[in-house]
């Protein structure tokens, strides 16, 4: 696969009913529901029944167990990250942040929430944003944070900034990498006025004492869409290889919303605007492809793919999700070491 763009297929446009039809023949994954015959077992209804769900996925390209990867996200990109490092794949940005327990006691600190915060950080890696440490604010008296990170407990300036370096430096890494994840987590985000750029979370022991500062708004698709093809410029013009782009859009949901909406309703809202933005990005380019990660932990049974809190995917979700990833992109890593 080349690094040019390219729309890959017609989806978003006019096609003529033969081709539809045609199609539509030979795609034995496109009833919902069927009472009877010897194809009903392809039907949603019969697959959304049974114990582990298949969600049928184009092998669009292959991929190589000796394949670097890195992977930027959501909490479920740190999943994906220890169950792809479980198997013998080299994910360097993960295994180097594992010998850094001291800065980092939980990889929480690098999640990424929202697409303008993975935009910032690569940014901030490749030097096209200068000062990375100024997204560090807060005061001596209530402790620091860094707006392109999480706030967990009270701390320093120098306990903030050496953890940033370190995450640049993860950051880095990127150029080198084989196959780019992106799991994206959510739209809504506080803005900050000041410095004229989004938040990748909302730490209220700090931000409250400017409160006037800061603003709140939902991500818009069209945002979200302009977001990532500009990332995707990024890796093109730095990147030492021909890389491959794997987009999807994490299933944890809103722990809670600043909306006004249900938070069931809101978290919907959010997970549909990314859905969207996942798909049309993928379509754009040749080498990047939508895998349905949010699809395959929804539609599952719950007590299998998450946690107690229903929020978080568990060991044996992301092992259900990364064993339909290999089985697919590289069926000669299906059978290795195992969650």
């Amino acid at each position: 696969m080349g690094n040019n763009a390219g729309i890959k297929n017609d989806v978003y446009s006019f096609r003529s009913m033969k081709d539809v039809l045609n199609d539509r023949k030979k795609n034995k994954y496109s009833l919902w529901h069927k009472e009877t015959g010897n194809d009903a077992a392809f039907t949603a209804s019969y697959r959304l029944k049974q114990e582990e769900l298949f969600v049928s996925i184009k092998p669009e390209v292959q991929l190589k167990k000796d394949n670097v990867f890195f992977t930027v996200g959501s909490c479920f990109a740190r999943r994906l990250e220890q169950a792809l490092n479980r198997r013998g794949i080299a994910v360097p940005a993960f295994t180097h942040m594992l010998g850094e327990r001291e800065a980092f006691p939980t990889l929480q600190y690098i999640n990424k929430y929202n697409s303008y915060t993975i935009l910032y950080e690569i940014e901030y890696a490749l030097g096209i944003k200068e000062n990375p440490y100024e997204t560090i604010f807060g005061s001596d008296t209530n402790g620091y944070t860094c707006g392109q990170s999480v706030h967990l407990n009270k701390e320093d300036y120098a306990a903030v900034k050496n953890r940033r370096s370190i995450i640049l430096e993860c950051f880095r890494q990127f150029i080198n990498a084989d196959v780019l994840v992106f799991t994206l987590g959510m739209t809504e985000a506080w803005y900050d006025n000041l410095s004229e750029r989004y938040l990748n979370t909302f730490s209220p022991a700090i931000m409250m004492n400017e409160a006037d500062r800061y603003s709140f708004k939902t991500i818009s698709l069209e945002e979200n869409i302009n977001n990532l093809h500009r990332i995707y410029g990024y890796i093109k013009a730095f990147s030492k290889k021909d890389f491959k782009i794997f987009v999807t859009v994490s299933p944890v949901p809103l722990l809670a919303t600043f909306s006004r909406k249900d938070v069931l309703v809101a978290n919907s809202l959010s997970k549909s605007i990314l859905r969207v933005a996942a798909d049309i990005f993928s379509e754009s380019y040749e080498n990047v492809y939508y895998f349905p990660s949010y699809e395959l932990a929804m539609c599952s049974p719950r007590e299998k793919m998450f946690e107690s809190d229903l929020r978080h995917i568990s060991e044996h979700g992301a092992g259900c999700i990364i064993d339909s990833f290999l089985k697919v992109y590289m069926p000669d890593c299906t059978n290795s070491t195992q969650l």
